[in-house]
């Protein structure tokens, strides 16, 4: 996984119906509700070029994403 710098990035997946899910990255927290569908979606604001951080991802489960680079896709 790459996230492209300076460029907001859409992070989205599904979850439980009304589940919060929240999206942690370089000091950015977002939180998102699961519709209807169980989908969900956030936009993280731009980032700059940088060495790998840690992508967290919690709702009912918590999945963590080292070593995400920032830069050019």
């Amino acid at each position: 996984m790459v996230l492209q710098a300076d460029t907001a990035a859409s992070v989205w997946g599904w979850a439980d119906q009304g589940e919060e899910v929240s999206v942690s990255i370089a000091g950015q927290t977002l939180t998102a509700e699961a519709r209807a569908d169980g989908k969900w979606s956030v936009k993280l604001t731009a980032l700059k070029p940088s060495t790998t951080h840690t992508l967290t991802l919690k709702g009912s489960n918590t999945l963590t994403v080292n070593d995400v680079p920032v830069g050019e896709v």
